[in-house]
């Protein structure tokens, strides 16, 4: 785990951790947050954005509070309560870090922090596709990633997904479908050798979900 800024074996890392790792997710079949389920961790979903809290303790649902329960992707923070619903894809692991990280993640992070890290480039040629299908919701949920090396120094790695749902109850005032969602997520990473004892990530992403 990275709870340190740093990768360390979970036995030896003087934090209150759970750890999950890309693969638990994708046979759990979670892809947000809320569907998550570790000890200590509740996220409600509301219509404005999610309310996280970590032992209970967390901001509500005010839209212009930051999240006491600080969300983390690659070291990059989100701070607003609409940001957690966007989906997991792509993940190599999911870390809890339970109970105040205010010095190696932000004064904000009074509760605890979600720690995202991204699957990274390969060295060799991978990648994979999944897909369901709900014939009776009609939602749809596709999900794929392709990596490998560009050059002897440079390897890329590039993932998307997109999910379409609309929904299970029928508002018959407005039509179609409650609660209905759609959601595309595509990120393309670069990572290169840039001397021997260095090397550099460049990452761009862009998701919608609606």
């Amino acid at each position: 785990v990275s709870a340190t800024k740093r990768e360390e074996s979970l036995q030896r890392v003087p934090v209150s951790v759970n750890a999950i790792t890309g693969d638990q997710l994708k046979q759990s079949g979670v892809v947000r947050l809320q569907d998550m389920q570790l000890p200590s961790l509740t996220v409600q979903e509301g219509g404005i954005g999610n309310s996280v809290f970590i032992r209970g303790i967390g901001s509500g649902i005010n839209p212009g509070f930051e999240q006491s329960a600080g969300t983390y992707v690659d070291g990059i923070y989100r701070g607003r309560a609409q940001q957690s619903r966007a989906p997991l894809f792509d993940v190599e692991r999911v870390e809890l870090l339970r109970g105040p990280q205010t010095t190696l993640f932000g004064k904000n992070s009074v509760a605890g922090a979600i720690n995202v890290k991204s699957a990274k480039p390969t060295s060799t040629p991978s990648g994979y596709v999944t897909g369901t299908y709900d014939f009776e919701l009609e939602q749809s949920d596709l999900e794929g990633a392709i990596s490998g090396p560009l050059s002897d120094r440079v390897r890329g790695r590039l993932s998307g997904r997109a999910l379409s749902a609309d929904g299970f109850v029928e508002n018959l005032t407005i039509g179609g479908g409650e609660p209905s969602r759609d959601d595309t997520s595509v990120r393309a990473q670069l990572e290169f050798d840039a001397t021997e004892n260095l090397v550099a990530t460049l990452k761009a992403e862009v998701s919608e979900f609606d």
